[in-house]
């Protein structure tokens, strides 16, 4: 959670641009290989945001479910073209791969009103085999 926030307001800083990190409750990620993981894809989507979409505002989400983990980062950009397999370019694969190694879905979708939504969500079940 820490370094979420801390990333945020650094690319804020950074790229002139809006960048929130958003978390309710506080989300406890019991692996550090799983928390670095999550940390790498957030970053790499909010830079395929800033660099390949020219978003100007984007939030970054942590939340616990009741199935496990959410990691959610939208944005304001141009958007993922709809003909586009979420694994078209390098860096939507490494993200995908990332979210596998972690036994974790990941997901690409266009946002309503232009944007892309990233979403890696982690099992509580594969969270807590991963922390044992």
């Amino acid at each position: 959670m820490l370094a979420l926030e801390e990333f945020a307001v650094t690319t804020t800083r950074l790229f002139e641009v809006t960048c929130r990190f958003v978390c309710e409750l506080p989300v406890l990620v019991h692996s550090a290989a799983t928390a670095e993981h999550l940390f790498r894809i957030a970053q790499e989507a909010t830079r395929n945001a800033i660099q390949h979409g020219g978003a100007r505002d984007i939030a970054i989400e942590l939340n616990t479910l009741d199935e496990g983990l959410e990691l959610r980062i939208e944005d304001d950009g141009g958007g993922i073209p709809a003909n586009r397999p979420s694994t078209a370019g390098m860096g939507l694969r490494i993200m995908a791969h990332r979210a596998r190694l972690i036994g974790a879905t990941f997901e690409v979708s266009a946002r309503d009103g232009g944007g892309t939504i990233v979403t890696c969500r982690l099992p509580v079940a594969i969270e807590d085999q991963i922390a044992s």
